[in-house]
């Protein structure tokens, strides 16, 4: 059984490396000096690295959507932005799940 806050924090934190990788290959196919200077099968190689990453993205998102739709507001809360487990509450005499 997977934990399902953990698996959408992970894949989270893939999807931001995934979306810098991403600006970095559309930041040196949009650069005219790239396009210029590069052999020509270095920027086919771009090219296809991009649509690569695009359909990985594309694939985690999905993912991510579908985890997150499995994931109950009693089960998983977002904090600050991230998913994780909901706290646990604890008290001076026991700890308690929350509510």
């Amino acid at each position: 059984m997977i934990d399902v806050a953990e698996e959408i924090a992970r894949l989270e934190k893939t999807l931001g490396k995934l979306a810098k990788e991403l600006g970095g290959l559309r930041g040196r196919l949009k650069n005219p000096k790239f396009a210029e200077s590069a052999p020509p099968e270095v920027v086919e190689e771009t090219k296809a690295n991009l649509a690569l990453r695009e359909e990985e993205e594309s694939k985690l998102q999905e993912a991510l959507t579908r985890l997150k739709e499995l994931c109950s507001p009693s089960s998983c809360q977002v904090n600050s932005g991230v998913w994780g487990r909901a706290p646990i509450k604890q008290t001076a005499s026991r700890v308690s799940a929350p509510v």
